[in-house]
């Protein structure tokens, strides 16, 4: 699973792995497979629509300290929703 971001903190978890960096974007490698990442996901999981259990990319982004601004809303450009296996 990819994220990008524009700003990410210095230090990510060790299934965070920089793939590519610009001046206005990060690219960003999670591995999903990773435990700590699926117990993470099973933290976070909520329903998203009725039947639908996942995670929504924001409350993701957020716990990884990826924040984003634009037009004064907090914006993670990644999926929409990391879904659980």
């Amino acid at each position: 699973m990819k994220l990008y971001a524009k700003t990410i903190p210095q230090t990510l978890p060790d299934w965070a792995t920089v793939v590519t960096k610009s001046a206005d974007l990060i690219e960003i490698e999670i591995n999903d497979e990773h435990p700590n990442f699926q117990s993470l996901l099973e933290e976070l999981a909520t329903e998203i629509e009725p039947g639908t259990i996942g995670v929504k990319a924001e409350d993701l982004c957020s716990r990884l300290g990826i924040e984003n601004h634009y037009g004064g809303q907090k914006l993670c450009l990644a999926c929409a929703i990391a879904s659980l296996h």
